[in-house]
């Protein structure tokens, strides 16, 4: 099962070590919505915005989710 890494990114980037093995592209990409909708909820506005960019495991950037105030908003 391939595995995608869900790194957040502000003025510095944050990587995720581990990753999380997934189906395919398009879980990874339904999982990277429903993050950036918990994050944009229990995050502080003094935070963001921040930006959840979905790699896989040859580093590709697939989606980026940009996290805001009043919710997440599809990128890339």
């Amino acid at each position: 099962m391939p595995r995608y890494f869900f790194n957040v990114s502000n003025t510095l980037e944050h990587r995720d070590p581990q990753g999380m093995p997934l189906a395919d592209e398009l879980t990874a990409r339904r999982h990277a919505k429903r993050m950036a909708s918990n994050l944009a909820a229990r995050l502080p506005p003094s935070v963001l915005p921040l930006k959840l960019i979905v790699t896989n495991e040859n580093g590709d950037s697939l989606c980026e989710e940009e996290i805001s105030v009043g919710g997440p908003r599809a990128g890339v």
